[in-house]
Formats: C-alpha cells, structure tokens, sequence
C-alpha cells in the first residue's frame, strides 16, 4: 500500500476540506448503513479501530456506497506509490479515530 491516503471532500456548501490518513494503516472502507441516513463510510485500521466518514445526498446509501468504492480502489490501485489522493463529492465530515473498546 502507498503511505498516505489523500481524501479532498465537499459537499455542504463549503469549500474543499482534506482529510489525510496513514494508508499502510486503513485496510479497507465499509459502507455501514444505520436504517436512517445510510450515510457512514467506516475506514477501519488494522487495529479494529475505524475512522467515521459522513456523506450527504443518494438513496439506500448511494452516495456512502459510491465513496466507500472510491476509497477501497484507491488502496488497491497504486500499492507502490507514496500518496494516493481522491476526491469525493457529497462528502460533508472525516472524524478523529474511533478506538475498538477491547
């Protein structure tokens, strides 16, 4: 995998924000639908813990299903280079890091 992964994101109206991660870390995204706003993508790390990723916009979780893609074929795409970067639309927040509790 490369070291880092790059995520510029918009979607709310305000102006492009970066979310940077250690992609040796992130192992996959999982689109993680809660019954509601089906709007999580989960960044989980090899330690179980996850980083949270919130989108707007899509039915059934289109829009979270669409940047959970687009993160997991940026890991695998480049696993020789240093920075893989993406940029997602209707991406609205990148929260801090979510630790497994055991």
């Amino acid at each position: 995998m490369s070291q880092r992964l790059k995520i510029n994101y918009s979607g709310d109206g305000s102006p492009v924000r970066t979310a940077v991660f250690n992609a040796d870390d992130i192992f996959r995204a999982v689109h993680v639908p809660d019954g509601f706003n089906d709007d999580a993508v989960y960044l989980y790390s090899s330690t179980g813990s996850y980083f949270a990723l919130r989108s707007v916009g899509g039915d059934f979780g289109t829009t979270a299903k669409a940047i959970e893609k687009a993160i997991n074929d940026a890991l695998t795409s480049n696993p020789g280079g240093r920075v893989l970067e993406i940029t997602v639309n209707n991406m609205v927040s990148a929260g801090d890091l979510i630790t497994n509790p055991t």
